[in-house]
């Protein structure tokens, strides 16, 4: 799933002409850009002739090392806040060859993701690069693209987890025949409570990715017309994804229960699986502020936006 998200605002949110000129056939050669980086603001974009001068430093930058192109959102230089108002920010996307990528992505899990810490250095930035509409209807594309951040987000996110907790289930089904626990003379697929365990943790895979498919749909076809309602879809989805995470990890962890020693080393598919379960469950989309806005949500009671 990386770069799904930052190389659809690539597509949909900048300018006409900056997007025919990166997306043309003669320039991709089949070869569609790629985004990586935060939006969580940093720093700040002072406005110049032509463009923004940059300076931010960043983190979560997934698929940074292999992508075309590196979004920034920072703080509007020398503006304060209206009253009650978040303070104004400026989004911009620039070449990866001119970011500064650091070597930080030393993690429990997700290692592969690469989502190191990156920084704008007083860079200019062209205004043709600056992206418009990322909490609006953007200004192209149909579908998910249309849809508000947390609820486009989610159904990526959230297949990640299911192919986690399948992967998982499925490591175990072909090691199980013939492994042994030394505590025990059956194979571990002959013991009836790995039997009932193993059953368990299925079950709950159907339930979630059964779910997962109703919940796509329902994120996809619902009608939003106002801000309230796309708080309360977004809050649906993040709720929704909490619960896919804390299901998938505890699938991973059932797995890794009967697994036995050999599931101590890095060359464990299964210990990975685990770790990069619970990397992910420190993401800010299935943080247990989902739950809260839900549940404000049920009680009737006042739910602003953001997260």
């Amino acid at each position: 799933m990386n770069g799904c998200q930052e190389s659809a605002w690539l597509a949909t949110r900048l300018p006409d002409e900056t997007t025919q000129r990166l997306f043309a056939p003669e320039v991709t050669a089949g070869h569609f850009p790629v985004a990586a980086g935060g939006l969580a603001p940093e720093g700040e974009a002072r406005p110049v002739e032509g463009g923004w001068i940059v300076n931010a430093r960043s983190a979560w930058a997934s698929g940074i090392h292999t992508a075309d192109y590196v979004l920034a959102q920072s703080f509007l230089a020398g503006v304060e806040p209206e009253p009650g108002r978040p303070r104004p920010t400026v989004t911009v996307a620039a070449p990866r060859e001119q970011v500064v990528i650091e070597d930080t992505w030393h993690t429990l899990g997700m290692r592969g993701t690469g989502s190191a810490h990156y920084r704008f250095d007083d860079l200019f930035v062209p205004q043709e690069m600056k992206l418009e509409n990322l909490e609006l209807p953007p200004l192209r594309g149909e579908g998910f693209v249309t849809r508000p951040n947390p609820i486009f987000l989610v159904p990526a996110m959230y297949a990640t987890g299911v192919g986690i907790a399948r992967r998982a289930l499925e490591e175990f089904a072909a090691h199980a025949p013939a492994g042994y626990r030394r505590a025990y003379r059956a194979p571990i697929a002959e013991r009836e409570r790995v039997q009932h365990d193993i059953g368990e943790a299925q079950a709950m895979l159907d339930a979630i990715e059964g779910y997962g498919r109703y919940l796509c749909e329902q994120l996809h076809d619902t009608p939003i017309e106002s801000t309230e309602q796309a708080v309360r879809l977004g809050d649906h989805a993040r709720s929704a994804y909490r619960w896919c995470n804390q299901t998938t990890e505890r699938i991973v962890k059932i797995v890794h229960g009967h697994m036995g020693g050999a599931d101590v080393f890095e060359s464990s598919m299964i210990q990975r699986l685990l770790r990069d379960i619970q990397t992910s469950s420190q993401h800010v989309m299935p943080g247990d502020s989902a739950y809260v806005r839900l549940g404000r949500h049920r009680l009737g009671l006042e739910v602003r936006p953001g997260i």
